[in-house]
């Protein structure tokens, strides 16, 4: 009787196991390495299929649109072949796509042709801040991103003439101070309307310079006196 009921335990404690352990798919949010995958359409769903053919770059094969798009963006960048954006018909992706070869290619010749405003102006900003080309920052049509492109522009070239360009008088004032704050000429302090702000950029310049002849351009008797102190107690220290 023992020897039943210690068979029929045993046998009930082998099917409750069975119950508890089960096989659990992946699931879809999991990514997918298709790495040593040969036949994409093997995986578990539509969307880790597309994820195996644009690894694999077959393009051809992806049935999502805004996949393939991104799978045809990099196979030009691959290719360095703007017309292979041309197999894109979504303006904004095909604009993406025309951008991100134009910067492969070092092509700004390419900002021309993309018809997509966002990615066409975006083109054009980068080849304003890598070749230091201000008529690029024309081609935004935002002024304060025009500006922010023009400062961006005249600070790397400490180019005071293209502080002028600068719509805002804020943003304006601000190019004349940083440029002449980094490279120690009080020119285009000059250049600064408010009396103020003008003296508080020579001195700036002057510091900068380590030139305390510079102090002599200032116009408020005070800032001057608090230049000329300035160098006297560095030149002690």
């Amino acid at each position: 009787m023992k020897t039943r009921y210690l068979l029929f335990g045993l046998l009930f404690g082998v099917l409750l196991l069975a119950t508890c352990v089960k096989f659990n798919p992946p699931s879809t949010n999991q990514t997918v390495n298709s790495e040593g995958v040969e036949d994409c359409t093997l995986l578990n769903s539509s969307s880790h299929v597309d994820d195996c053919y644009l690894e694999k770059k077959q393009c051809s094969k992806i049935k999502d649109q805004s996949t393939k798009n991104e799978c045809v963006g990099k196979l030009a960048v691959l290719k360095d072949d703007i017309k292979v954006c041309d197999l894109i018909q979504d303006l904004k992706s095909k604009g993406a796509c025309q951008e991100a070869v134009a910067e492969k290619k070092a092509d700004s010749e390419i900002c021309y042709t993309i018809t997509d405003s966002y990615w066409s102006e975006n083109c054009f900003r980068y080849f304003a801040l890598k070749d230091n080309n201000n008529k690029f920052c024309w081609k935004l049509s935002l002024a304060h991103e025009r500006d922010s492109c023009l400062l961006e522009v005249a600070k790397k070239t400490e180019n005071k003439e293209i502080c002028k360009e600068i719509y805002s008088e804020d943003e304006k004032t601000g190019c004349f101070f940083q440029i002449a704050k980094k490279s120690g000429k009080f020119e285009p302090c000059l250049e600064i309307k408010n009396d103020i702000l003008k003296d508080n950029c020579i001195y700036r310049a002057a510091k900068t310079a380590n030139d305390i002849k510079i102090c002599q351009k200032l116009t408020f008797i005070e800032i001057r006196q608090g230049c000329e102190e300035y160098f006297n107690q560095t030149k002690n220290d």
